[in-house]
């Protein structure tokens, strides 16, 4: 859920702003194709040995273009994706109106969620539509997020986060889950895929449903509940380390891993994963704190 969030943020705070196409890529794309650049070398410098010693920018430079240097950078290509797009994009979400928005959101349930289930379900995996039948735009996930960010912000209202609309979305929330559990074990009953090799094909199927409620329960809590200066700054300040925390999660998870593997032993899996993500977060909002007073590497994180 925290990437459909991540692209509803982000499409609240940058389809509202009026910028040219030349200030668009001169202060966003440059910036993150910088940062691109950047953290996948960091990461190139950990694997560099595996590679022809004589070729190694051409192998650094395939890397980066094919996203095979990290797997979790994968976002910050999907970004600079939505920001080659953001100009259009723009455009396209100040010209449309709550039926439009609505329409959006019908179609890509259906043709990301509810038909590729039901294809299965009633094909058995021998049943899917047409590749011809060409709808990028209501298919793809990230636009979906990032316009419907734009909605929220923009064309919804306090009533529109009333308890009443809250406490619908927590049912519609919990139906999703329920769907989504649902078709992965029946498909993993029909495939033999269990474990840790269970499909994960409708995962993030249904997601747009508990990533809603999630926003609009945040913008109810702060628009109800009086914060003070000093919390405020102390949330901005955590929230600020996020991104950094983001690109530097392939060190710190391996550099905390120690306090897995100790405590795995004793508390079994799952707390002990648990306290793991919370030690690299703890060292993360730490590190990128103090990296972002360095001039030069506070642009990047």
């Amino acid at each position: 859920m925290a990437v459909p969030l991540f692209f509803m943020v982000s499409g609240a705070l940058l389809l509202g702003k009026e910028e040219s196409i030349a200030a668009v890529f001169r202060k966003r794309v440059l910036r993150f194709g910088i940062i691109l650049l950047a953290v996948s070398a960091c990461y190139f410098a950990r694997i560099w040995k595996m590679y022809d010693q004589s070729h190694l920018l051409r192998d650094f430079l395939v890397l980066v273009y094919s996203a095979d240097i990290a797997d979790h950078l994968w976002y910050l290509y999907s970004y600079l994706g939505l920001l080659f797009m953001l100009p259009l994009l723009r455009k396209m979400v100040k010209s449309m109106d709550t039926m439009d928005y609505l329409y959006f959101f019908l179609c890509h349930i259906l043709l990301t969620g509810l038909l590729p289930m039901a294809e299965f379900y009633v094909g058995k995996g021998h049943l899917s539509l047409t590749g011809n039948f060409s709808v990028s735009l209501l298919k793809s996930s990230s636009i979906f997020f990032f316009v419907m960010g734009y909605f929220f912000e923009r064309h919804l209202d306090s009533s529109a986060f009333s308890r009443k609309n809250i406490l619908l979305g927590v049912l519609l929330s919990f139906i999703a889950v329920g769907i989504t559990c649902y078709m992965t074990m029946f498909k993993a009953k029909l495939t033999g895929q269990t474990g840790v090799d269970i499909p994960m094909d409708y995962f993030s199927s249904l997601i747009a449903f508990p990533a809603f409620c999630v926003y609009g329960a945040v913008k109810r809590l702060f628009q109800s509940v009086k914060v003070s200066a000093k919390m405020r700054k102390i949330m901005t300040q955590i929230g600020s380390t996020t991104f950094g925390i983001y690109l530097l999660e392939g060190f710190l998870r391996s550099g905390t891993e120690f306090v897995y593997t100790s405590l795995e032993p004793v508390l079994t899996p799952l707390p002990a994963a648990l306290l793991w993500i919370a030690a690299a977060l703890a060292v993360g909002i730490v590190l990128v704190t103090i990296l972002k007073k360095i001039p030069g590497i506070r642009y990047l994180v």
